[in-house]
């Protein structure tokens, strides 16, 4: 048995963490861009899926079956780039603007 330590017990250099974080557009057009932005990457996200569905169809019992990302039944969402600004409660995301923020970050 090889001597190296379990990966499991080992501290990580980085630690990763995700906050979510309701934004309030300023004005009718920045929420028509946002929830453009989200469609755009909903329609990525079924792109993609369709060649996991591929697989998932040649291979069903070693493949998952893939989910697509409803139009109607999820909430639009897309993960911004870490080019952002955060000032107090408001946060700056490129191509888009200044947005207020809702919520807290308990990780600020």
């Amino acid at each position: 048995m090889p001597d190296s330590p379990d990966s499991t017990t080992q501290t990580p250099d980085t630690v990763h963490r995700t906050v979510r974080l309701r934004l309030y557009p300023g004005d009718a057009a920045t929420g028509i861009l946002l929830t453009a932005i989200a469609g755009a990457c909903r329609y990525v996200w079924n792109h993609m899926l369709a060649d996991a569905y591929q697989r998932f169809l040649a291979d069903p019992a070693n493949e998952g079956k893939p989910r697509f990302k409803a139009r109607h039944f999820t909430v639009p969402a897309f993960t911004i780039p870490e080019a952002v600004k955060m000032d107090g409660d408001r946060l700056y995301v490129p191509k888009v603007g200044w947005l207020r923020l809702a919520g807290s970050n308990r990780y600020a």
